[in-house]
C-alpha cells in the first residue's frame, strides 16, 4: 500500500503541474492578441478563435480539477484506512501489555 502514496503524489504533483501550465497558457495569449494566424485575421474570425481556445482551456482546467480533487480523495481513504490500522495495531499492543 506504501506505494499507492508514491504514486498519488507523483500523480497529483503531475496534475497540479499541468494546472498551472495550462492556466498561464491560457492567459499569457491574451497580452499581445497576435498569436496565431487566426488572430492577425481580426474581426470575427479571431472573436470565434479566442472563443473557442477559452472554451479549451476551460474544460481542461475543469478536468485537471477533478483529477486533482479525485486524487486527493483517493489520498484521503488511504491515509484513513492507514489511521485505522495503527489504531489496531496500538489496541492489540495495550491488550497484550495488560494480559501479561
Amino acid at each position: 500500500m506504501k506505494s499507492l502514496v508514491v504514486k498519488n503524489k507523483g500523480v497529483l504533483k503531475c496534475c497540479f503541474n499541468r494546472l498551472v501550465f495550462a492556466i498561464a497558457k491560457r492567459y499569457s495569449g491574451k497580452s499581445d492578441g497576435k498569436a496565431g494566424a487566426i488572430n492577425q485575421a481580426g474581426g470575427a474570425f479571431k472573436q470565434m478563435g479566442a472563443a473557442k481556445e477559452n472554451q479549451f482551456f476551460y474544460k481542461k482546467e475543469r478536468e485537471l480539477i477533478e483529477n486533482l480533487r479525485q486524487n486527493m480523495k483517493e489520498q484521503l481513504e488511504f491515509h484513513e484506512e492507514e489511521i485505522l490500522k495503527h489504531q489496531q495495531a496500538i489496541e492489540r499492543i495495550k491488550k497484550k501489555q495488560r494480559d501479561m
